[in-house]
Order: structure tokens, then sequence, then C-alpha cells
């Protein structure tokens, strides 16, 4: 197993995008109080599961067509069984609940006649955050391709809900083996 410690730096707005079971109720307090029960924290402060930076790379992996060899499921495989992340990643600066943004936004739900758009509210933190957390992986990839996924995931793919180009997205700024 290597050992590789990632630092990076928020470049959009992180959306929380906890499960909550239920729909908010018709008011606007009963919405932002269901927005807000999507918030991943704790006594700790703020964070997000670790779960994210692997979707993260293995949406890059596909998206960039990264392959080991003729096989793009290879590594999407090894990330998936060998990747060994923290549950929880600490945003940094330690952030509390005094950090999030309630923001209304229009959203597109259902499809095709179907669709209509609909206010939702949703909570996020500002673009000024950041993570330093551990990875450990197989040696069955290079390091340099685990470098490249994360740092192509960030770019383009991101972490947290409501994920486009405009959320969620990162730069790794510190990638060294410990």
């Amino acid at each position: 197993m290597q050992k590789v410690h990632c630092e990076i730096n928020g470049l959009t707005h992180y959306y929380f995008n906890k499960y909550v079971n239920g729909t908010p109720g018709k008011s606007e307090k009963a919405e932002k109080e269901h927005a807000l029960q999507k918030i991943f924290h704790d006594d700790n402060g703020l964070y997000f599961p670790g779960i994210q930076i692997q979707g993260c790379m293995i949406n890059a992996i596909r998206f960039a067509q990264m392959k080991l060899g003729k096989s793009m499921t290879r590594p999407i495989e090894f990330i998936k069984s060998t990747l060994q992340k923290p549950e929880e990643i600490y945003f940094t600066p330690k952030m509390k609940l005094d950090d999030i943004e309630l923001v209304k936004e229009r959203t597109k739900v259902g499809q095709g006649q179907q669709e209509v758009l609909r206010e939702n509210w949703y909570a996020r933190i500002s673009t000024k955050w950041g993570a330093a957390f551990d990875i450990e992986f197989a040696d069955l990839l290079p390091t340099v391709y685990i470098e490249e996924a994360l740092r192509t995931g960030g770019q383009y793919n991101g972490i947290g809900g409501r994920r486009n180009w405009q959320r969620g997205r990162f730069e790794v700024t510190k990638f060294e083996m410990v």
C-alpha cells in the first residue's frame, strides 16, 4: 500500500447533499430547515464524506477516458476496491454551522413534458474552503495515475451536491507521498 497526503482548495461553492428522508413542508421556514438537515457536521465542525473523493476520481477516469493498458474499467475497479479514504474529511479552515449560506435556486424537476422549474433552498459554503486528508491505495496503480485522477476530478467533476461545472470544484495544492 502507498500513502499520500493531499490538500485541496475550493474553486466553487460546495453544496451539501446528505440524504434526508421525506420532503420539505410548504412553508419557507420548513424548506430552510430541510436544507439545513442535509449538512454534514458533528462536534468537530463541518465535513464531507470521503466517498465523495473516490467518486470524484472515478468520474474523472470516465470523463478523461484514462486507461491502464487498453482498459478504462480496470483503473475504476482498482480505485473502487483498493482506495482507502477517511470516512469524514473536515474542511479547512475549521468551519462551523455559522459558515453555512442558505440560497434559493431554481431547479429543473422531471423530464420532457413533465419538466418544471422549482425554487428550492440549498445549504452551501463559499469558495473559501479547503481540506487536507490522506489516502492509501494498492501498488497496482502508479501514484501519477492517482494524482491525475484527483486533479482532473477536482477540475472538472467536483464533490458535493448539485455538481456541474459550477459547483464543488477544487484544485489540488499538495500531493505528496507519506
